[in-house]
């Protein structure tokens, strides 16, 4: 650059000013050749190491008081305008270069925090990989152990489920022994059953002894074979024995018909063995399923399917318990329409009527009733004629009082049959009123009853678990009903189980 080479204006605005470097504090030297040698190197140092344009320079050094541009006159543009600006310039940069020193100071001190960090972090990261290294040796271990354990609990579940299924059967064996001890407690059982019963106990008690010797070690195969043919030989002579008696007595009834009703086995007739399950049913929509299907209950309402139980009741094949039952029932349907009042013995009491079916009372006249629907071809003898004699006159000193006297004690037979002629006999001679070939008719079965307690309207089916237990007083508002119908416009319901009685029957 040659110094003092004209221009237009020192703030040129096509002038670029050089990038800002660093400044350092140093002093030009003197040069040792000529002023304008010594101008020149001022010249370069300011263009080096300001952000003066050559056009400024140029221009403060021709603006000095002396042309000459001595060393004195350089000193002196130094001092002045010159100097100012460059004064500033360097403490502009010195300030900025504390800044910078300063953020440099900074991020020194975040790169060793950053370092420590980082080594701090290495280290942590080997102690995890230490620690993962444990976890999985632990999770194989684990996982070892829980397989064992899944192994173990199958094994426990299916010990389990056999021994809860033992003990199911265990419980229903158990209730099957107190249903036939209370059976044979209560002498329910028929002949049949009990031969049938102490058959089988006895066939069980071979089997098992059989399959024992069989399976045990040593095996005792010999002594199961012994035991075998003892069995079937046994057999033999039952089946023989059987046989012969069977003969005996079909050829004693040929000559003793009277005594056929004792070789009738009617103990089997004591409940209807559906009809008990069906009202031993505690949920009140399966009791009601049971005498009709799942759609019609589904597709019909309350009362509607309440009336097809009921008549699905009545057209169904009943037992012949059920029959006498309906029969009784019938009977003392009529007693009460004509003012008696009836207790439904024989239904209560079940095989320990002692032969009193129903008992009608109206005033100081009492009927013992005893009711018998058989098929025609069987005739009544007068053995029942004896037995309801004999009740009745139970019935007498059972029910002693001192206005007997006043009171007309009368038993009656009444039968879907013809009685025997040494039968009516005997009948007319104790004073037994008998009425013969009385078909069972249609009557209502509906019970409707009032709730002495909490006055709630309650009807009753057959086949519901309290009917033969409820007596109808109709003093109180209460009677029987042909239809559900009937029996909901007068505002009764249908019973629902009662869990107060488990056994019905």
């Amino acid at each position: 650059m040659v110094l003092g080479q004209s221009f237009n204006t020192p703030n040129n605005e096509n002038s670029q000013k050089k990038p800002q470097q660093t400044i350092q504090k140093t002093e030009p030297e003197k040069p040792q050749s000529n002023t304008q040698d010594y101008i020149n190197n001022v010249g370069l140092f300011l263009e080096k190491y300001t952000n003066f344009t050559p056009q400024e320079i140029n221009y403060f050094i021709s603006t000095s008081p002396d042309s000459t541009k001595n060393t004195d006159t350089i000193m002196h543009v130094f001092n002045g305008n010159i100097g100012k600006h460059i004064r500033e310039k360097f403490d502009s940069l010195f300030k900025e270069l504390n800044i910078k020193s300063k953020e440099l100071e900074d991020c020194r001190i975040k790169y060793f925090s950053i370092h420590t960090e980082s080594e701090k972090a290495k280290l942590s990261n080997e102690q995890n990989k230490n620690k993962i290294t444990t976890l999985e040796l632990e999770n194989s271990k684990l996982s070892t152990n829980i397989n064992k354990a899944r192994s173990s609990y199958i094994i426990a579940s299916t010990e389990s489920a056999n021994l809860k299924e033992k003990n199911q059967n265990l419980v229903k064996c158990i209730k099957e022994k107190d249903k036939l001890y209370e059976i044979f407690k209560n002498n329910l059982l028929s002949y049949k059953k009990q031969a049938v019963v102490f058959s089988d106990f006895v066939d069980m008690q071979y089997a098992l002894t059989i399959k024992y010797l069989r399976m045990k070690k040593p095996h005792a195969n010999k002594t199961a074979d012994r035991i075998e043919r003892d069995c079937k030989n046994k057999l033999n002579i039952f089946l023989n024995g059987y046989k012969e008696l069977q003969y005996k007595i079909e050829d004693f009834l040929s000559t003793h018909p009277v005594f056929e009703d004792y070789f009738y086995d009617n103990k089997d007739d004591v409940v209807d063995k559906e009809l008990q399950e069906i009202a031993n049913i505690e949920d009140d929509e399966k009791r009601i399923i049971a005498l009709i299907s799942k759609e019609k209950y589904d597709s019909l309402d309350e009362n509607t399917r309440n009336q097809l139980a009921l008549e699905n009741y009545i057209t169904k094949r009943k037992s012949r318990w059920a029959i006498g039952r309906d029969y009784e029932m019938f009977v003392g349907y009529e007693y009460a329409n004509n003012g008696w009042t009836v207790l439904y013995h024989g239904i209560l009491k079940g095989f320990e009527d002692f032969g009193r079916d129903l008992i009608a009372t109206k005033g100081n006249t009492t009927h013992i009733v005893q009711c018998k629907y058989w098929s025609k071809k069987k005739i009544i003898h007068e053995k029942h004629i004896f037995q309801l004699f004999g009740s009745t006159i139970a019935y007498k000193i059972e029910n002693k009082t001192e206005n007997d006297a006043e009171k007309e004690i009368i038993p009656i037979f009444m039968t879907s049959t013809t009685l025997s002629d040494q039968a009516k006999q005997f009948a007319d001679y104790l004073g037994v009123k008998y009425i013969e070939n009385k078909e069972l008719g249609n009557f209502p079965r509906i019970k409707c009853n009032i709730s002495k307690k909490n006055k709630n309207k309650i009807y009753h089916l057959p086949s519901d678990q309290q009917y033969d237990n409820t007596i109808i007083e109709p003093e109180y508002g209460e009677f029987y009903a042909h239809t559900v119908k009937e029996a909901v416009e007068k505002g009764f319901r249908r019973a629902y189980y009662w869990h107060g009685l488990k056994n019905k029957f």
